[in-house]
């Protein structure tokens, strides 16, 4: 008998059986990605899509604050996991091709955007520039787990990873400053730059302090029982910091990240701090610990993206004028890898692969929430329905297209006019 309170269509038991069934499902769905090349994203979004917009099973509100802290936490967790495989000595080459392309993707896509809800839809340009402040802005959690199973060459991966991590960050920033300009009647521009220098900038240094503060209390606490949850807590810890001081938990996470992985790299100073008689020595996970993680992510990964398919709204499912955003997203990304990554691709395959990588996650939908409920930005709720619209179609459109570049011959041979194979000669 279903208790008071219960989701409608759900009890207890057929819960559990239904969250047991979900996560024997997400190991068949990463088996199907190996051999076909269907993303398993877009499976576990399509199990979200069923129980919430179509079948009314579920929705957002049933999870409550449960809901934001799963994707605050599998985000934390999933840039602190990207960041352990960064090398500083990979980072520093990948940075500059980093930063142009965060440039140019975010400013191009937010000024096409713009230019078309002002065109086409009759958007006032304030409320254009934030659907395309919102919309240029990258959704890591989606786009890095691609990036691992897609097999890209560890340069290439550190570039977009990076990218993607600074993206969602500025577009948070920015959207967020135009928000409140609106309430101001001052667009400020040179604070919402500021903010976003200040949110970048302050959130690494947080997570470097967190990461060597941390990496001089694992040996020590790894005599404790249980201990392998407190790697996971001290990235909340850190992550939960950055946000509440105003900067970017995303950042705080993967510097954090990077931090546990380049000891080495550390000045000797940084790597042993003498308290006392006592000798602290900065130490990284070992195997075990870094297999923990990883099972945390696949668990993590899995909930986030059914939790991201249930958040979209039966009325969004269907938007011609998302269609067009998207095709506007796509070109946007595609021009930008063109323009700034053509010297770091070694084929076509990998120039179209990493133009297809336009998803749009849960930080815009949040984004799009706050401007539905800001009333001093005119046509708050035609952005919202529009920006939830377009993560449903950005995802799909990214799966799409992953399959048929790497399942078709004849869309790697289209695409060699725009990324001719060798632009590079790869060492």
């Amino acid at each position: 008998m279903p208790v008071e309170g219960e989701a409608a269509g759900f009890s207890v038991p057929v819960e559990l059986m239904f969250l047991g069934a979900l996560v024997i499902a997400a190991h068949a769905f990463q088996i199907i990605f190996r051999r076909f090349r269907i993303p398993d994203n877009l499976w576990l979004i399509g199990i979200g899509l069923l129980i919430g917009p179509i079948f009314g099973w579920l929705n957002p509100d049933d999870f409550g604050i449960i809901g934001e802290i799963l994707t605050a936490v599998a985000l934390a967790v999933i840039l602190f996991e990207a960041g352990l495989e960064l090398d500083l000595k990979e980072v520093r080459p990948a940075m500059g091709g980093a930063l142009g392309l965060l440039v140019t993707a975010y400013s191009l896509t937010t000024l096409l955007v713009a230019v078309l809800a002002h065109t086409l839809a009759g958007m006032p340009w304030v409320s254009a520039f934030f659907a395309g402040a919102v919309l240029a802005a990258p959704s890591p959690p989606v786009i890095i787990p691609l990036l691992q199973g897609l097999g890209f060459r560890s340069e290439l991966r550190t570039t977009i990873t990076v990218e993607s991590a600074m993206g969602e960050a500025a577009g948070l920033v920015i959207a967020l400053g135009i928000l409140r300009a609106t309430r101001i009647d001052d667009l400020g521009v040179g604070e919402i730059v500021g903010g976003v220098l200040q949110a970048f900038v302050m959130a690494a240094v947080i997570g470097v302090l967190g990461g060597l503060l941390w990496a001089h209390g694992l040996s020590w606490v790894r005599g404790l029982k249980n201990s392998m949850i407190l790697t996971p807590s001290i990235i909340f810890i850190v992550f939960g910091l950055s946000e509440y001081l105003g900067f970017s938990g995303p950042i705080a996470a993967l510097a954090f990240g990077m931090t546990m992985a380049n000891l080495r790299s550390l000045p000797g100073i940084l790597r042993k701090v003498q308290i006392g008689d006592e000798t602290y020595r900065a130490v990284s996970h070992s195997e075990d610990e870094m297999r923990f993680l990883a099972e945390l992510v696949f668990l993590l990964k899995t909930f986030f993206f059914v939790y991201l398919g249930l958040s979209m709204r039966r009325e969004d499912l269907l938007s011609a004028p998302a269609l067009g955003l998207v095709a506007v997203l796509a070109l946007a990304r595609l021009s930008s890898v063109r323009l700034c990554l053509s010297r770091s691709l070694q084929n076509t395959r990998e120039g179209l692969l990493s133009g297809a990588m336009v998803p749009r996650g849960l930080a815009a939908a949040v984004l799009a929430a706050a401007a539905a409920e800001t009333p001093t930005l005119p046509s708050g709720n035609v952005i919202d329905n529009l920006i939830y619209a377009v993560i449903l179609y950005s995802i799909l459109f990214t799966a799409l297209a992953i399959v048929a570049i790497e399942r078709f011959p004849v869309i790697e041979r289209c695409g060699r006019w725009l990324f001719p194979d060798g632009l590079k000669v790869v060492k």
